[in-house]
C-alpha cells in the first residue's frame, strides 16, 4: 500500500503519494509486514518490535522461550 492509497491521503505531499507506506511479504505460510514513516514524521530506531500470529498457544511459548534463550 502506498501513501497515496491510504485514507487520508490528502493530508501527505503529492511526491510521498507513490511512496510505500505497509508491505506484506508471504514466506510460506508465513507473512511479513513491514511499514514506513512518513516524511518529517521518522524517528531513529530505538528497538524493533516483532508481532507474530500462530495457530496456537504452545508454538507461541516455543517461539517466545527460544527469544528467552537469546536474550542478552
Amino acid at each position: 500500500m502506498t501513501w497515496g492509497e491510504m485514507p487520508g491521503a490528502d493530508q501527505f505531499p503529492a511526491e510521498s503519494h507513490k511512496l510505500i507506506m505497509h508491505a506484506t511479504l508471504s514466506v510460506g505460510d508465513r507473512v511479513l509486514m513491514g511499514a514506513d514513516s512518513p516524511d518529517g514524521r521518522y524517528q531513529k530506531a530505538t528497538g524493533i518490535n516483532v508481532s507474530l500470529h500462530l495457530k496456537d498457544i504452545a508454538e507461541g511459548e516455543r517461539i517466545f522461550k527460544l527469544w528467552l534463550r537469546t536474550e542478552p
